[in-house]
């Protein structure tokens, strides 16, 4: 099996592609721009590379120009694949600097792999070495700036409509329904790489149609026990009714979120699955395309951190010091009853706040450099602040140590405060009393209640002579 090394920044166009290449009989590995790419090489060499040329980091013709300068790497083919660099002169400047071939995205598939074949069908003599450029290097530097500009400009205004703060389900989802939204080709030259399960089944009889590779290994059953199986047949007894009502309400013309459903498998266990939808046409009839992506566990694992935040909260709120959570932007995460109490604001309210909206600028500022230390050093801290609480200025006593993820990384601050004002207080009159009394040079004169000075503390007489 020939392998293939995908570079490209942006996910999605990895994705496709290797999609497209899996379908195909190729291992394919993926880098996100040209460090990333060496790097992946040098650990284990493709027998082709793919690279797009803008990319940040470092680009496509830095990865080439280092690329055909390795003599461990310079056999290997080099394909440049871009979307951006479509003017002859990008194309050129490509050659020049030893490219075997380059292609404009969307390429055809049948040309794309036909170039592919090629590139890997051919024997040593006619791998390609870096040409010697027409211009000198200043003048060759100046068109890769150039044409660098050109580009970053280009793919800036492109930038600027795209959301880069997409969770990863959602980006799976986009990715499910771009392919859902594709002619029939490309459905199914994505179809068996989907992560998740997929289903086709017949509208009107409900009789399963296809199964990807991914339902195949989830819920146990061959492809041919799914085409002899209908959309009833994976459901539970106490779910079929809800089935049928969904059924005559789905629309089924777009794709559609469906919820939260159970299934189960062909060992008898049942799992629960996130479903989404979309209607289509299969040889004339009416279909409709399933994803279900199993939830099960993170499900289960939400169950267990309610539970055990249920129990924490209980457990701290049990105490009369202040106990809390933040995260490293010093966002407040957790917030017990006593914390609550003491700023006079509600838990709610606290939430997602950080100290400067809740004590001020100058208190925050002590807070939040405590926190700081504690996050730099990974070390706990102990520490005495003054703050301004719904009972007025306090004092403190905070121990503070870091919030470690699995993998051992500062994720934010955990704490517990201890009010230690009436304490502080009571030590100072302690040290007024104690001073009050080292300053009596005479002695101490104690009454009795009818205010009759009792010994043995009587001042000592004056001597006469």
């Amino acid at each position: 099996m020939k392998k293939v090394l995908i570079t490209d920044d942006n996910p999605e166009h990895r994705y496709l592609l290797k999609s497209v290449l899996e379908g195909y009989g190729f291992e394919v590995d993926e880098a996100q721009n040209g460090r990333d790419a060496l790097q992946k090489a040098f650990q284990s060499k493709p027998d082709l590379l793919i690279s797009d040329l803008l990319m940040p980091g470092m680009d496509g013709y830095a990865l080439l120009r280092l690329w055909k300068e390795d003599d461990d790497l310079r056999e290997i083919p080099f394909l440049v694949y871009t979307a951006t660099y479509t003017d002859q002169r990008d194309e050129q400047l490509a050659i020049d600097l030893g490219a075997d071939a380059f292609l404009v995205k969307p390429a055809d598939t049948e040309v794309f792999l036909d170039c592919l074949r090629k590139l890997l069908d051919r024997d040593g003599s006619e791998i390609s070495v870096p040409r010697v450029p027409t211009m000198n290097e200043n003048e060759l530097l100046e068109e890769y700036s150039q044409a660098l500009v050109r580009k970053l400009e280009f793919k800036a205004s492109q930038l600027e409509q795209t959301n880069r703060e997409l969770r990863e389900e959602a980006i799976e989802r986009e990715r499910t329904q771009a392919a859902l939204r594709a002619s029939e080709e490309r459905y199914r030259n994505l179809f068996h790489s989907v992560v998740d399960p997929l289903f086709v089944y017949d509208r009107e009889t409900l009789q399963y149609l296809d199964v990807n590779n991914a339902a195949v290994r989830t819920y146990g059953y061959s492809r041919e026990e799914f085409l002899n199986m209908n959309l009833v047949d994976l459901r539970p007894a106490e779910e079929i009714p809800r089935l049928k009502e969904a059924l005559k309400e789905a629309t089924l013309d777009r794709c559609e979120a469906r919820g939260i459903w159970q299934h189960r498998k062909k060992s008898g266990e049942i799992i629960d699955v996130e479903i989404a939808t979309h209607g289509l046409e299969v040889e004339g009839r009416p279909a409709v395309l399933v994803q279900a992506r199993d939830v099960t566990a993170q499900r289960r694992a939400a169950e267990e951190i309610a539970r055990t935040s249920e129990l924490l909260q209980a457990v701290t709120d049990g105490t009369t010091d202040a106990v809390f959570v933040k995260d490293r932007e010093g966002r407040y995460l957790f917030y017990n009853r006593a914390a609550s109490k003491y700023v006079g604001r509600s838990i709610g309210d606290v939430l997602g706040r950080t100290d400067v909206e809740i004590f001020g600028q100058d208190e925050a500022r002590v807070v939040m450099q405590n926190d700081r230390d504690v996050m730099t050093t990974k070390q706990p801290k102990a520490s005495e602040v003054r703050l301004t609480t719904a009972e007025g200025t306090r004092i403190f006593h905070a121990l503070k140590v870091p919030y470690l993820d699995k993998e051992g990384h500062v994720i934010g601050v955990i704490g517990v405060s201890r009010e230690l004002t009436e304490l502080k207080q009571a030590e100072q009159a302690v040290r007024l009393r104690d001073r009050a009394i080292q300053s009596v040079s005479q002695g101490i004169v104690i009454t009795d209640p009818h205010r009759r000075i009792t010994p043995p503390f009587m001042p000592a007489p004056a001597s006469f002579p």
